[in-house]
């Protein structure tokens, strides 16, 4: 996939996810549960950017240190948070 794809993608994507995220606060009336999905919006892009033309180990390492990163940068947020 060119660059070009993948940006249009990952924004259609990032939308999409962002959109649930409000829709989900607003029943709760907390705006604080979108603090928990910006680390896996980092995990979604990097997924996402993994499917790019280039080098596949590299992808794949970059792929999972984020998913790493985001899943528990996202626990935390969670376990802080409520």
């Amino acid at each position: 996939m060119t660059f070009a794809d993948v940006a249009v993608t990952t924004a259609a994507a990032l939308a999409v996810a962002m959109l649930g995220m409000w829709l989900l606060s607003l029943p709760l009336h907390n705006a604080a549960v979108a603090d928990i999905f910006w680390p896996l919006g980092f995990v979604l892009v990097a997924a996402l950017s993994a499917r790019a033309d280039g080098y596949g180990s590299r992808k794949a390492l970059i792929a999972v240190l984020v998913a790493v990163w985001g899943v528990v940068a996202s626990w935390l947020m969670v376990t802080v948070m409520w």
